[in-house]
């Protein structure tokens, strides 16, 4: 009998459904606190967190994020530009811009041009910025009168819904999303090309205007107004 009672529950325990493990993954965040803990909480519903990385902390490099092995690199909002170990894992980046915008100063760019859309692009990282295969796109409306760090907030929170598709994803499909028909257009703006067009040109009334009202920011100084070698910036708040 005791033989039997243990054979019963052997053959029970044998066809319950073991869990099965979630994919492991490292995150990389910026500096915003309020979207950290978004992201955060949202990525641990997927996945496993092997490690959640700021890299502007010290002594933290690829190299020793890339020993912990993860299946999936997440690259949420951190300036970070990878060039190394972690490229060899499966990853995606955020960015708060779409393909039209590679680079820094997208919302400023946008809003100079009068585009009638801004968005969000996840894509996979490369060596150079802002050039991998564009997985997600996410796009909304703005208007000549908004502010670049409202339009450029928006692309943020697109950023945290391109993340919550992807993750679904991984869950379903046991993958990344399959690249979309995007390409990204134009050379990405760094930082030293996008402080060069934030000097502004005080023989040219309309883009004068067009680019202060493009690019004045309550937190980033810019743009600029450069007189006899000497450097003016916007007050705060004006």
């Amino acid at each position: 009998m005791i033989l039997f009672s243990h054979w019963i529950a052997t053959l029970r325990d044998a066809n319950v459904k073991k869990p099965t493990l979630k994919p492991s993954c490292v995150l990389l965040l910026g500096d915003n606190k309020r979207l950290n803990k978004q992201a955060i909480r949202l990525v641990r519903r997927y996945l496993r967190v092997k490690k959640v990385v700021y890299f502007y902390k010290q002594g933290i490099t690829e190299a020793r994020v890339a020993a912990l092995k993860p299946d999936y690199v997440l690259n949420f909002l951190s300036d970070k530009v990878l060039k190394g170990a972690l490229l060899k894992f499966k990853n995606v980046n955020f960015h708060p811009a779409p393909p039209e915008w590679p680079g820094r100063g997208s919302a400023s760019m946008a809003l100079f041009n009068a585009d009638k859309t801004y968005g969000a692009t996840a894509h996979v990282m490369e060596p150079n910025v802002d050039s991998g295969a564009i997985l997600l796109v996410k796009r909304f409306p703005i208007s000549a009168d908004q502010l670049c760090e409202d339009v450029f907030r928006q692309g943020k929170e697109a950023c945290l819904v391109l993340l919550e598709r992807v993750l679904r994803h991984i869950r379903k499909y046991g993958s990344l999303p399959p690249q979309i028909p995007e390409k990204w257009r134009g050379k990405p703006c760094n930082k030293r090309d996008f402080q060069k067009w934030l000097i502004l040109n005080p023989g040219n009334k309309r883009e004068f205007i067009s680019k202060i009202k493009a690019s004045k920011h309550s937190i980033f100084p810019g743009p600029y107004l450069i007189v006899h070698g000497y450097k003016f910036g916007l007050l705060k708040g004006q």
